[in-house]
């Protein structure tokens, strides 16, 4: 495929995959689907401790990004490499599929659907 990384309409993109649960914490996310998230929160943690408000995370969060690894303005670039870093994880991803709900940063989960791993099942 033939990238244009210098496109116009974007001043910058990049793709990320997130799984929460409240079942699943990300050491056992990570451990699954053997690639270390970008990211990460813990259930029950202090949302920003530095906040008045102490807020608690609701749900475990395991997020992979693209961000600050593929430079390009091309969405299809920092996609394709993180569904590159996944190529081998559809059984861990199958693994996981009751367990979680996905969210795309900018993409609606309809938009999900239409990539390349049918065994992905989006909640929103």
């Amino acid at each position: 495929m033939k990238y244009n990384d210098d496109y116009a309409a974007c001043k910058a993109t990049y793709a990320t995959q997130r799984i929460y649960s409240g079942e699943l914490d990300s050491d056992k996310v990570t451990r699954i689907l053997g690639v270390k998230p970008t990211t990460f929160q813990r259930q029950g943690a202090i949302r920003n401790p530095a906040f008045k408000t102490q807020d608690l995370v609701k749900l475990n969060g395991w997020s992979f990004s693209s961000k600050d690894q593929i430079e390009s303005r091309d969405i299809r670039r920092p996609l394709d490499w993180n569904l590159d870093q996944f190529k081998n994880s559809k059984e861990a991803f199958q693994q996981l599929r009751d367990a979680w709900m996905c969210h795309a940063t900018g993409y609606r989960p309809q938009a999900m659907e239409a990539l390349p791993f049918d065994h992905l099942k989006c909640t929103s």
